[in-house]
């Protein structure tokens, strides 16, 4: 998974998620290039196993969100088991004993 920061945007991440013009932040899933199924799960979609599939692109599963400045918890739904995604930079527990990956997308000004 990459989550990547782009120039000359509204928003920025931190990590894992590009942002875009359209205030939209990237999320990318390679953890397991032969997957049938992956879904992005986590607060901006109350955790519904099945809000958010992922599509894949150049054997890398891709989604993308309009989320608005703040942090949010999520994880990825791969052919029916979850995983965290290791390239987040922050992690934090969650109520089953496992990890939760963070995203963090602020606002940042125009020049």
């Amino acid at each position: 998974m990459s989550v990547k920061s782009a120039r000359r945007t509204k928003q920025r991440e931190t990590p894992g998620a590009e942002a875009n013009m359209q205030n939209n932040t990237v999320f990318a899933c390679d953890l397991i290039p032969d997957a049938k199924e992956v879904y992005l799960v986590g607060e901006f979609n109350n955790w519904d196993p099945r809000a958010d599939r992922m599509v894949k692109r150049k054997g890398t599963f891709r989604k993308t969100l309009h989320l608005a400045p703040g942090e949010y918890q999520y994880k990825f739904l791969i052919d029916g088991e979850w995983h965290n995604d290791p390239a987040a930079k922050a992690q934090v527990p969650n109520e089953f004993g496992t990890m939760n990956s963070v995203v963090r997308v602020r606002e940042i000004s125009d020049r």
